[in-house]
């Protein structure tokens, strides 16, 4: 399973792309929304917080 942290917007054409990548290999995308109310497991907060120091954001 490869995990990968992209913020895209819904109608982005790169969403579009990447969903039919990974399905014509086999795959299938699970896109998740995140929000300030979403319940998130440890190692999933860790990811974000790394994810917000580097883009200078708070999280």
């Amino acid at each position: 399973m490869i995990v990968v942290n992209i913020h895209l917007h819904t109608t982005s054409q790169v969403l579009v792309d990447v969903n039919n990548v990974v399905m014509s290999s086999g795959g299938s995308p699970a896109w998740q929304k995140v929000n300030s109310k979403s319940k998130l497991g440890s190692n999933q907060r860790d990811v974000l917080r790394l994810v917000a120091e580097l883009h200078g954001c708070r999280f």
